[in-house]
């Protein structure tokens, strides 16, 4: 005679589970937020750092994820200025707009979006590098157009 399976008993299933529950709010809870916090400070110190080479330029990668509202939106991690300070920053972008929807500091963004973050900052350094060396270009063809217009209206004078 075949016996089907074995249906197990409600009572020791609910048990079990909010025993596995509150051994994984003892044991894990704890250790996820220290995790987080030791993360957001390592943003923090990178942040200070990459303010503390006044570059001086903005840049930002895209991040790929599932957070975005809809398929038209990117999704950005940038260093830029904030409120008064150089931050890192997630930003919310409708592809069509050049206006940015939505900014949010990195350490206030979802634990996911941040952890994403952590292994675009390499290739975010290397953008503000290019960015930096490409305003340096651009300030000193401003200062060459200034000087020969100046000279132009010194001759003009004489």
């Amino acid at each position: 005679m075949a016996l089907g399976p074995v249906k197990p008993d409600p009572s020791k299933q609910s048990r079990s589970l909010a025993a596995r529950l509150k051994a994984a709010r003892e044991e894990c809870a704890p250790r996820l937020a220290q995790v987080s916090d030791k993360l957001n400070a390592g943003f923090v110190e990178v942040e200070q750092a990459l303010g503390a080479l006044r570059l001086g330029v903005q840049a930002s990668v895209t991040i790929e994820t599932d957070d975005a509202p809809d398929p038209d939106y990117e999704v950005l991690l940038s260093f830029r200025k904030y409120e008064g300070a150089w931050r890192l920053l997630i930003e919310w972008s409708h592809v069509a707009l050049t206006e940015r929807d939505s900014r949010t500091p990195l350490i206030k963004a979802s634990r996911e979006l941040r952890l994403r973050a952590v292994g675009l900052l390499p290739d975010l350094v290397e953008k503000l590098i290019e960015r930096s060396r490409s305003e340096i270009e651009r300030v000193e063809q401003g200062v060459d157009m200034l000087a020969d217009l100046a000279q132009q209206l010194s001759e003009a004078k004489s």
